[in-house]
């Protein structure tokens, strides 16, 4: 089940990702739960590598306190 924070991303197309205002970085998990980026910075866009896993992926976005 995905909360606010969450969101499903098709990440075999563009490779960035626009953290929402509030935010301070994203965890992408593929559809097993497995964690296969994450990025933390004040950036207002994370570039995702090439190298990371393609297909749909859940973006979880994270505040301060994680």
């Amino acid at each position: 089940k995905l909360t606010g924070r969450e969101l499903m991303v098709n990440a075999s197309g563009e490779r960035w990702i626009d953290i929402p205002k509030g935010y301070s970085g994203l965890q992408l998990y593929n559809l097993r739960g497995r964690l296969v980026w994450s990025f933390r910075g004040s950036d207002v866009r994370a570039v995702v590598p090439v190298d990371v896993e393609k297909g749909i992926l859940r973006a979880r976005f994270l505040t301060e306190k994680y």
